[in-house]
């Protein structure tokens, strides 16, 4: 049995280039702060000085934010972004 205790919602930091079809990009990562706090989870690892080389996946950080409500799990997501 399965009980809903709240939900959840994922936003995925990629460096994908929306001019060029969505294609990974590369270069230096000049600032990059994550936020802290309770119901958000962060996936990932990317920091300022990082160096985004072409042979990976264009995926950075994920950030996962989940709250007793719908509405609830939107503003903590947003306040993260």
């Amino acid at each position: 049995l399965i009980i809903p205790r709240g939900v959840a919602m994922q936003c995925r930091i990629t460096t994908e280039d929306p001019g060029r079809d969505f294609a990974p990009d590369t270069g230096k990562l000049h600032t990059c702060r994550h936020p802290l706090g309770p119901g958000l989870r962060i996936d990932g690892c990317s920091y300022p000085g990082m160096v985004v080389q072409p042979y990976f996946d264009s995926l950075l950080v994920k950030y996962t934010a989940t709250e007793k409500t719908w509405d609830g799990c939107i503003r903590r997501m947003r306040r993260a972004l």
